[in-house]
């Protein structure tokens, strides 16, 4: 029997880097692992995403792509992420911690870009939160600025991270705006109700993800199945379908009627999750799909440098030996 025509890109964000170096690794995933090409691909999720809609440029305009899923459409210009944070002081530092455990609602969003759109005026730009933990800075040019992943920098002390610009002056004045933007919160009725109810302060923007969109993302692939904004953004702007990432692989086959390439990004792998029941939802059914020749080739990638690549005939390598998750990283 030949196969479909169906293919999976399938993501697990932070898989590798959350579980313990030589955990036990499940039968289907290892199995899946063991008989699996290994192709080298980028480490870092962002680079490995724009690369599947052939992006390849150094400096990635997560910024243009996530607004434009946010929005519904893109709109020309230089964009920047400023997405709020609490910063943590630890001695003469400060530690970031990002808004994954930082509930903000719209409303505060709203009033909080109210109460410091003239810091950004000042700067030929315009502050906009079009979703509550992602807000942008929109520049008819590019500012001049390099600027450090919000995920790059969490829980970490931030000085080495901090907006910086080869132009002397422009660094300065970033630096400025940076502490002008937390006086700023400091000061903020919403930040005073937020502690009053036992909340933590909005009291920082991270600055991120900036850049111009200027080539249109490939049209690769036939549906995009994902929650996270820049995998949305991509698919959105490319011109594939798009829809929610499904719980388990028989709900994504389900909706993959049709002969074509796939991607589903699923959340990022965090400590309360476990390889069991991603083996029960995930890994056991695709490798039964494998098996019955309904999916002609899976594409596997859980963080790390390397992309792990199976099909129905790669499974017959029966010598092939399992891999722990420290030899995938």
């Amino acid at each position: 029997m030949s196969t479909t025509g169906r293919t999976l890109s399938l993501a697990i964000p932070g898989l590798l880097d959350t579980v313990k170096q030589g955990a036990h690794v499940p039968a289907s995933l290892g199995k899946i692992l063991a008989r699996a090409n290994v192709l080298p691909c980028a480490a870092d999720y962002t680079a490995w995403m724009f690369a599947l809609f052939d992006i390849h440029t150094g400096d990635f305009p997560v910024a243009a792509v996530t607004r434009a899923a946010d929005k519904g459409s893109i709109e020309p210009g230089w964009w920047l992420r400023a997405d709020p944070v609490y910063l943590h002081a630890d001695g003469d530092s400060l530690l970031l911690f990002d808004n994954r455990s930082l509930p903000v609602t719209q409303d505060e969003a709203a009033a909080l870009v109210l109460e410091l759109q003239d810091l950004f005026q000042e700067h030929d730009a315009e502050l906009s939160a079009s979703h509550p933990k992602r807000w942008y800075v929109h520049f008819t040019h590019d500012p001049g600025i390099t600027t450090h992943a919000l995920d790059k920098v969490l829980g970490k002390h931030i000085h080495a991270c901090l907006p910086n610009a080869d132009d002397a002056e422009t660094a300065r004045r970033w630096r400025r705006l940076f502490n002008e933007v937390q006086m700023r919160l400091h000061a903020s009725p919403v930040n005073q109700a937020r502690i009053e109810r036992g909340a933590l302060p909005i009291n920082s923007l991270w600055f991120w993800g900036g850049g111009r969109l200027d080539k249109q993302p490939a049209a690769r692939y036939k549906k995009v199945h994902a929650d996270e904004a820049l995998a949305l953004g991509l698919a959105m702007l490319s011109g594939a379908a798009h829809a929610p990432a499904p719980s388990d692989a028989q709900i994504w086959l389900a909706a993959a009627t049709e002969p074509g390439e796939y991607l589903a990004v699923l959340e990022p792998f965090m400590p309360e999750h476990t390889l069991g029941a991603l083996e029960d939802r995930w890994f056991a059914p695709l490798l039964a799909l494998l098996k019955a020749r309904e999916l002609e080739r899976l594409a596997l990638w859980l963080g790390g440098e390397k992309l792990f690549e199976v099909t129905p005939s790669a499974l017959g390598r029966w010598w092939k030996r399992p891999r722990n998750l420290a030899a995938c990283a």
